[in-house]
């Protein structure tokens, strides 16, 4: 991905910017990054947390709302029946 042309001509305007995080554990992002995210990614993440895990499970939602602008998405793929 980062070398990507599509990419990289994104970041040079500050149009894009990727970033992983472990969503189990409190995120430590600068003050001027929250609520600053257009899309919140989570593939798998979900389950692999698993159900007994209530505070990851937690801390994982919270993640997502710190770092998502007003209006902001959030998109998620898992397993499970559809």
């Amino acid at each position: 991905l980062c070398n990507d042309e599509r990419y990289q001509s994104g970041i040079a305007s500050d149009s894009v910017a990727s970033h992983v995080y472990d969503v189990r554990q409190p995120l430590k992002i600068p003050t001027h990054l929250e609520q600053s995210v257009d899309i919140v990614l989570l593939l798998f993440a979900m389950s692999a947390i698993g159900p007994y895990k209530c505070d990851d499970m937690s801390n994982a939602i919270a993640n997502a709302i710190k770092i998502l602008k007003p209006g902001g998405v959030v998109l998620f793929r898992d397993y499970g029946r559809y």
